[in-house]
């Protein structure tokens, strides 16, 4: 078994970050054209660079274990988790903070096959910065099996599948989330060649 946890504080005066415009004080942000005049339709995000003093805290911890191991093979079980909270020190939450995440894996390999099956958990963010909304959590499941074509080759065929739960899922760090979701469902195969 190994394991790792980090955790760490950062509290940094004059933070830059993007921040949403909201120039007509309707409460939301401002978008526009692709002139850049204002347009409630518009497909651009208004946002200016703000600065201020911020404090961060978080952590994240992985631990990997092996269930089996054989000759040729073996099977092992990751579980990790992180999380961060971003603060202005004058009171206020820190825009597109990534929400807690938690999640495990199952990696088996033998001999020039490998597979994998992931599971990750993003837990809905509710503490959000002024003209921001919250972002529902969603759980993404993904696999993936792959085959060497040789022992000492690095050429290898690959399935692998992405959001196999089909989630309707939303980054909280985009400022596009409303109008641009994660992908859905897919299934990609190929050929992986590394020179």
């Amino acid at each position: 078994m190994t394991w790792n946890v980090n955790a760490f504080a950062n509290l940094i005066d004059d933070f830059i970050f993007l921040q949403g415009v909201d120039g007509n004080g309707d409460g939301t942000v401002d978008r526009r054209d692709e002139e850049g005049v204002f347009d409630p339709a518009g497909e651009l995000v208004s946002t200016a660079y703000t600065q201020q003093n911020a404090d961060f805290y978080g952590g994240e911890v992985e631990g990997v274990i092996g269930l089996l191991q054989g000759p040729g093979s073996a099977l092992e079980l990751r579980v990790f988790a992180d999380y961060v909270r971003g603060r202005l020190r004058d009171g206020g939450d820190l825009p597109r903070i990534t929400p807690l995440r938690f999640g495990a894996g199952l990696d088996y390999s033998l001999d020039r096959w490998a597979a994998g099956i992931d599971v990750m958990r993003i837990e809905e963010q509710n503490q959000v910065a002024r003209l921001e909304s919250a972002t529902e959590g969603y759980t993404m499941l993904d696999a993936s099996v792959t085959y060497r074509l040789a022992s000492n080759a690095d050429y290898w065929f690959f399935v692998q599948g992405a959001n196999l739960l089909n989630e309707e899922a939303r980054r909280h760090t985009s400022f596009l989330k409303q109008s641009a979701p994660l992908p859905g469902r897919s299934v990609l195969v190929g050929l992986n060649a590394r020179f």
